[in-house]
């Protein structure tokens, strides 16, 4: 009897799991997610994935653990869960979709230029989906209207930094930045005048000290013309992704946090 009761401790939470079933967990899970309890609602789906690995919900558990990464704001882990999905799994049509989305939203804030390779890699993610798929041609129509941009940049580094270097702010108005560059000419200027002045009045010292002064505002102006044709164009790649991202409605959006998802 003692040892009877014993095992019963010993296995009782395996047979809780048993009794309630892969189906029952995971709409326990679905719940969780429904409700905006997305962390505990992978935990069960892991749980799922763990006792049932080969029932049909845990596919499905799989799908649903990144969307529950997505809708709590984690992109990155997210995407580094359904990566490690698609090393083993057959590439379907729903880690493929979602690995493209958790790319996108990866370091979202951050300059495009700091995640080109990311939008690359969701990119390509979107045209591996096969066309058969019923939403494949959401994602595609975005992979093939972002191959197709126009990927000249607006402006030319190059061309901004070398009209500063001719004519101090000239840069800056080449940008369209007009107070950027009108105090690079006022400033650059003004310290020329004065420089000359001291030197013509015999303060030589005075003199290499302005001259200084204008000379690092001269190589400060041709700095910000080059630095902000950067930042324009950075600008201009991160604007066309989000015209485009909304124009085919390319976002996770959570339960409750607006329309629902198309994916």
């Amino acid at each position: 009897m003692r040892s009877a009761l014993l095992l019963f401790l010993l296995f009782w939470p395996w047979l809780l799991v048993a009794a309630e079933g892969p189906r029952q967990l995971f709409d326990f899970g679905q719940h969780l997610y429904s409700q905006g309890e997305y962390f505990r609602a992978i935990t069960e789906f892991e749980r799922l994935r763990f006792h049932f690995p080969t029932s049909a919900e845990a596919q499905r558990a799989q799908a649903m653990t990144a969307r529950a990464y997505l809708a709590g704001g984690q992109p990155e882990q997210a995407a580094t869960y359904l990566e490690s999905l698609l090393k083993v799994d057959r590439p379907l049509a729903d880690y493929l979709i979602l690995f493209g989305l958790a790319k996108l939203d990866s370091q979202a804030n951050a300059p495009y230029g700091m995640r080109a390779q990311r939008v690359e890699e969701a990119v390509l993610a979107f045209e591996a989906v096969a066309p058969e798929e019923p939403k494949a041609v959401y994602v595609q129509d975005f992979a093939r209207e972002w191959r197709d941009r126009d990927q000249e940049a607006p402006y030319s580094p190059a061309l901004a930094g070398s009209l500063s270097a001719l004519l101090p702010g000239s840069g800056s108005f080449y940008l369209g930045r007009w107070r950027e560059g009108a105090y690079a000419f006022l400033l650059t200027g003004l310290f020329a005048v004065a420089s000359r002045e001291s030197y013509q009045d015999g303060q030589a010292g005075l003199g290499a000290l302005l001259g200084g002064f204008g000379l690092a505002f001269y190589g400060g102006n041709i700095y910000v013309a080059l630095n902000s044709a950067h930042r324009l164009n950075d600008q201009y790649q991160s604007d066309q992704l989000m015209r485009l991202r909304r124009k085919h409605a390319i976002f996770f959006i959570p339960p409750g946090a607006g329309a629902p998802s198309r994916f």
